[in-house]
């Protein structure tokens, strides 16, 4: 109800108001009702799109029924993944633009720099304890593969999940230790049941870190483009057998990956997304009319 009563009290005449996030949205939804803004745009970057078209175990009934009715007073949708703009699309939204995340500035030019430990047996995990993550499985994947797996995860919340013999969680850590890790890892892991285009794959690209992620992960279009057993379904099995794959290539095999996934990254530096992102709000702006 606060929402609603924010949306009521909050009149922005005839301009445009831009949202991110289902509550965000939920609120400029009732201002569009209320008639206290102009067009709504939606900066579609969480999964709320994805729970429409696909329900996720993590949200309820309600929420999804929120977040589709929210959708319908959208005028515009700028999507960080093909898989978002597609659905916004089929969902209604007529003015519809691609748009991508990025790393900062500083992660972007030290992960260019590193050289990644590819004999080793070590696979890094970045992102923070959320379902969507998927954390919880590594320990079941690690016992499927039948190579010597060894996960570090790293990530807000990440100290709370359990400790096994094959995961050790570092939590948030600082930027030395951030890049120490990419370093000392010889493959990266994204086994997210929804993530619409996780920052942290970019990283692993740009570090020529083969990072190894599901199919419901958004960026794995791209990086399906270097090899296809990079990306696997959300099983365990599917998972291990993807990893087992992987520690089986020779040195060299796994070099000519680590390079093939750094050009991949290279292609999302900050200036690009930056340039990006203006080109597509300009060309929203004039197909608004606005």
């Amino acid at each position: 109800m606060s929402r609603i009563r924010a949306a009521s009290r909050l009149d922005v005449g005839e301009k445009p108001i831009i949202t991110e996030g289902g509550r965000p949205l939920f609120q400029a939804a009732w201002m569009d009702i209320f008639g206290n803004c102009g067009p709504v745009i939606h900066l579609a970057a969480d999964e709320a799109l994805m729970n429409i078209f696909n329900p996720l175990e993590h949200y309820s009934v309600t929420t999804r029924v929120a977040h589709a009715w929210a959708h319908r007073h959208v005028d515009a949708v700028l999507g960080v993944s093909p898989r978002l703009v597609s659905e916004a699309r089929v969902f209604g939204t007529d003015v519809t633009k691609l748009i991508h995340p990025f790393p900062s500035q500083k992660k972007w030019d030290n992960l260019g720099k590193i050289s990644p430990e590819l004999d080793s047996q070590q696979v890094l995990a970045v992102g923070s304890h959320r379902k969507k993550n998927n954390f919880e499985i590594l320990q079941e994947i690690a016992d499927e593969a039948d190579s010597e797996i060894e996960f570090v995860v790293v990530g807000p919340d990440t100290e709370l999940l359990t400790e096994t013999r094959s995961v050790t969680t570092c939590g948030f850590v600082d930027e030395s230790e951030f890049f120490d890790l990419y370093k000392e890892s010889g493959a990266f892991i994204l086994p997210a049941i929804a993530q619409p285009f996780p920052v942290s794959t970019l990283e692993a690209l740009r570090a020529g870190l083969p990072p190894f992620v599901t199919t419901e992960t958004g960026t794995s279009d791209y990086i399906h483009k270097v090899h296809p057993k990079l990306v696997s379904g959300v099983s365990i099995p599917q998972i291990a057998a993807s990893l087992d794959w992987y520690f089986d290539l020779e040195r060299n095999e796994r070099e000519n990956l680590s390079t093939d996934v750094r050009s991949i990254g290279d292609r999302f530096s900050p200036v690009q997304g930056k340039e990006t992102f203006k080109i597509a709000y300009q060309q929203t702006m004039e197909e608004l009319r606005i």
